[in-house]
């Protein structure tokens, strides 16, 4: 069966092999586990107040709370500060997609 769908999740759910493409061109043919290693180490939870000492080049994914307190989760090759965290192929696909172009 193949599936086309921008929705990670569901591609996670349910297949084994996964494709990514951009701009119409295969970026990568991995599995889920290989997405998640790719990015592995370089996924960061960061304190929203500590927005201003990220290390450039990085790239926020989204803003999250836990424990009712915002933090941003961060792409990047960099150390950045807060706490690593870890990623998911969410995480790996946003990294090949913004490393293809």
């Amino acid at each position: 069966i193949l599936i086309s769908t921008h929705i990670v999740e569901d591609v996670e759910a349910v297949c084994d092999n996964i494709i990514i493409l951009n701009e119409g061109h295969v970026v990568v043919q991995q599995s889920a586990d290989a997405l998640r290693e790719y990015a592995n180490g370089k996924v960061f939870i960061v304190p929203n107040h500590m927005k201003d000492q990220l290390v450039e080049p990085y790239y926020i994914l989204r803003e999250e709370y836990i424990n009712q307190t915002s933090f941003i989760r961060v792409l990047s090759d960099q150390t950045q500060p807060g706490e690593k965290c870890q990623a998911t192929v969410e995480d790996g696909y946003i990294l090949y997609t913004r490393n293809s172009t």
